[in-house]
């Protein structure tokens, strides 16, 4: 977005405490009984109104007064916390939902083998819905600019949201990794031709995207990724790249120089490569994101084993929470050193190191409190099943049909209204409208058992 900076990093700040809220908010409730075997209209809207509705409240009628919804958050958790008898009512309502359908979640026993981790599944769905919700809803007036992706320097929701996206996939990617590069003696060749298999539906979507864009003639910001780049060429390359790591020396110094920071943000675009340059560049930042995700994944799939030395299990599962909070310290020391200390501000624009130390910083402080508030609430024996919203697993493992989705009907609203010329409540209903829809669809690929993923 042209002309501003985005956020203050107390709004930043305020944002994450009311999304760990949310989750906590939702553990309370689940922790309480108010979950069953059976899914039907009142376990969806509970779900719905806690992981689509409270962002999507955060980011429009309450954007001014963030503290004051964390603080009714707080509240609320606190009733339920101390009043528990309260839920009964609802307790019994959800178990005896007669119009529900047998929660899909419950027919894979596979699920509770340590394959999948509740709290990587939680982070990741939620980051997906937010990012869905603010792709349509910054095309509204009743989302507040400052949210919206700045121009070169600064900070905002939407700016987060993508490296968290980045984040996110990276920490997952370490299982296929293993699964495929484990053997020293797999040859480079089909090594290439084993990540091009996982990645080619970014770029075919891409390729897509280029067309439907440039034959609409969609509006589009050019100083985000450039003329013909898109995100969904940058998703498809980060596994890409992965193969050619053996080859390639990637240093953030290379976007720190002088003349190659002014040819990002002031060359003419007169070719293929300056036309795409901020995407071009940007991949080097967005890829050390990518394998810092891995680098965190892999502690949480693979070295999170209990040694001689952890007499219980407790133990052993606190010392992983530990983990992530430790390393979010670590890259809050590096942020804040090049907050006073380094030539240039945070941009996610460039994904200088700025930018990709709180990226990683956030990212490995939200899983550490999604562990923490698992093993308060549920004990450390809880299994997936138990804690897995299902809104929110079928939106994580359908992601690709649910961002698409998200996606189709942006681009549909647009096509149809004048998003800018929408009153505040019509807006804030199309944005419900659309949640409604990717939800929907997202839970019916899982009813379904439909198979699509990133």
């Amino acid at each position: 977005m042209s002309g501003h900076t985005g956020q203050s990093m107390i709004e930043v700040s305020l944002q994450m405490a009311i999304i760990v809220f949310m989750h906590i908010f939702s553990a309370a409730l689940r922790s309480r009984g108010t979950t069953s075997q059976s899914y039907g209209i009142f376990s969806f809207l509970i779900e719905f109104g806690i992981y689509y509705m409270i962002p999507l409240l955060f980011v429009t009628i309450f954007s001014s007064h963030l503290f004051f919804l964390a603080l009714l958050l707080f509240i609320s958790i606190l009733f339920i916390w101390f009043y528990p008898r309260a839920l009964k009512g609802q307790e019994n309502l959800s178990r005896k939902e007669k119009t529900g359908h047998r929660n899909p979640i419950n027919r894979n026993n596979n699920l509770n083998n340590g394959e999948l981790k509740s709290y990587i599944t939680i982070h990741r769905a939620a980051v997906m819905l937010i990012t869905c919700l603010s792709i349509l809803a910054v095309d509204f007036k009743i989302f507040p600019r400052k949210f919206a992706k700045v121009e070169t320097w600064g900070i905002s929701l939407m700016d987060l949201g993508v490296g968290f996206f980045v984040f996110s996939s990276g920490v997952v990617a370490i299982k296929s990794i293993k699964k495929n590069y484990e053997k020293e003696s797999v040859p480079f060749f089909k090594k290439l031709i084993l990540c091009f298999k996982q990645s080619y539906m970014f770029f075919v979507i891409g390729f897509i995207r280029i067309l439907i864009t440039k034959a609409s003639n969609y509006p589009e910001h050019i100083t985000e990724y450039g003329v013909h780049w898109n995100f969904f060429f940058t998703l498809g390359f980060l596994s890409l790249s992965l193969v050619f790591l053996q080859f390639l020396l990637c240093n953030e110094s290379l976007i720190r120089t002088q003349h190659v920071l002014a040819y990002v943000l002031n060359a003419p675009r007169t070719n293929l490569i300056s036309a795409n340059k901020e995407g071009l560049f940007s991949f080097i930042g967005y890829l050390i994101i990518y394998l810092s995700g891995i680098h965190i994944g892999e502690h949480i799939f693979y070295r999170s084993l209990p040694s001689k030395k952890d007499k219980s299990m407790i133990i052993y599962q606190y010392k992983t929470v530990l983990k992530m909070f430790l390393y979010s310290i670590f890259y809050f020391i590096v942020y804040f050193y090049f907050l006073f200390f380094g030539k240039y501000p945070m941009s996610r624009r460039l994904v200088n190191l700025p930018y990709i130390s709180l990226v990683s910083a956030c990212g490995c402080g939200a899983i550490g409190c999604n562990m923490l508030i698992e093993f308060i609430f549920y004990g450390l024996s809880a299994k997936y099943t138990d804690t897995v919203p299902l809104l929110l697993h079928s939106a994580n493992k359908h992601g690709l049909i649910v961002f698409l989705t998200a996606n189709i009907i942006t681009g549909i609203v647009n096509s149809l209204i004048n998003t800018l010329e929408v009153n505040n409540i019509a807006g804030f209903l199309i944005i419900v409208a659309h949640g409604i829809i990717i939800s929907g669809v997202s839970l019916i690929a899982e009813f379904k058992n439909w198979s699509l993923k990133f």
